[in-house]
């Protein structure tokens, strides 16, 4: 039998079994659940279990390396194909994730590329099994890496600073809040990256990966404190957040929204409360794509939402607006529920750092209350 003197199985298998035990908690106490991002929390499932897959097989495929029998050698060239192939999962679900967190549509182009990058490492393990242009398993069972085997590592390296530049971008202008760990994600995963890929016989890669997933869900579960559980949209303690976070280099200039259902109590008594959270969710889910990543939408008490626009312009409210109005003609148009959604709206720009948040939703609050019952106000406008 032909051993790898440079292999030591002993922590291999322990630094596999903490990474096995991490995700093994995370899918027994449901951590991938994000309350109101279903699609986010399948990404997560998804990532759990490659990482919980990649540290069981990398112990496994070392492990059967250069033991003799037919066995041992489709364990290893199997096991390592498995393991590329989860290699490709990983980046394109952070960008993914990226794109949900900051609330932007990720482009056609976008997609293709990703889809274009997973295909070619899909391709070249498919021309391994005839050419080990990848890695090669001699007639020993002995593992050996071959040149394309760097692609994947920079591939993944390309998905992940794809990942990094979406999310500073959206930073830049304000959109992305401080609750996705994105270093902390990243760091683990290039720590564990680089250390196997200089060094054969170290296995890093996937229990670093479970140590990046972990901590994204954590961010990402921190969230679930100022996300409304009912609509997804922010809650009134995000405000709050917005305004300690401000810093010297920001002006505290913004554009704000509030918008009003109207007789919204009467939908509850007459069609059932039921009914009442269906349009909430519905309303909501429009105001959020309607303002994706240029603002953030809040609920602030049953029927009232806030709209924090990252701008401090008329004509982005005026264009909100727009929207606003044309997403609710559409709703009455096509809905065809037995009632028509009627939505009082109050628009006006403010520095935050010049009044607390009580009082400028209270200003607002006037605002709503003159448009409600026809008094003029210079920010009102009733559909």
């Amino acid at each position: 039998m032909i051993m790898n003197e440079s292999i030591n199985l002993t922590s291999i298998y322990m630094t596999n079994l903490i990474g096995i035990l991490m995700m093994i908690m995370l899918l027994f106490y449901r951590g991938w659940k994000i309350h109101t991002r279903r699609l986010t929390s399948i990404i997560l499932q998804v990532m759990i279990i490659s990482v919980l897959l990649g540290c069981i097989l990398d112990p496994l495929v070392f492990w059967a390396d250069g033991r003799p029998g037919w066995g041992n050698f489709f364990l290893v060239y199997a096991g390592n194909s498995l393991l590329y192939l989860l290699n490709i999962i990983i980046g394109p679900c952070f960008v993914a994730i990226v794109y949900k967190y900051i609330n932007e549509r990720i482009s056609t182009i976008h997609i293709n590329l990703i889809y274009i990058l997973c295909a070619f490492e899909a391709l070249l393990l498919l021309v391994n099994l005839f050419v080990p242009i990848v890695f090669d398993v001699s007639d020993d069972n002995v593992y050996s890496r071959r040149f394309f085997f760097w692609v994947y590592l920079t591939m993944e390296v390309v998905l992940l600073f794809d990942g990094i530049i979406i999310f500073l971008k959206a930073k830049h202008h304000g959109r992305a809040r401080k609750y996705i760990p994105l270093w902390f994600f990243i760091v683990p995963i290039g720590i564990g990256s680089l250390v196997q890929g200089l060094s054969y016989g170290v296995s890093l890669i996937w229990p670093c990966v479970g140590i990046s997933v972990g901590g994204l869900v954590i961010g990402l579960k921190n969230e679930c404190i100022v996300t409304d559980r009912l609509t997804g949209v922010y809650n009134r303690y995000y405000f709050d957040n917005v305004k300690e976070s401000l810093r010297k280099d920001h002006s505290g200039d913004f554009s704000g929204m509030m918008l009003d259902i109207d007789g919204f109590r009467q939908i509850n008594d007459e069609y059932g409360h039921s009914e009442g959270d269906k349009l909430l969710i519905t309303f909501a889910g429009f105001l959020a794509d309607i303002v994706r990543s240029s603002g953030a939408v809040m609920r602030i008490t049953a029927d009232r939402f806030f709209i924090l626009m990252d701008s401090f312009s008329e004509e982005t409210l005026s264009n909100c607006r727009f929207a606003v109005l044309n997403a609710i003609e559409a709703y009455n148009r096509t809905s065809g529920k037995p009632y028509k959604l009627s939505v009082s709206i109050g628009t006006n720009n403010f520095n935050l750092k010049e009044f607390e948040v009580n009082e400028l939703l209270d200003s607002f609050d006037k605002v709503m209350t003159a448009v409600k019952y026809g008094y003029e106000s210079p920010v009102e406008e009733q559909i």
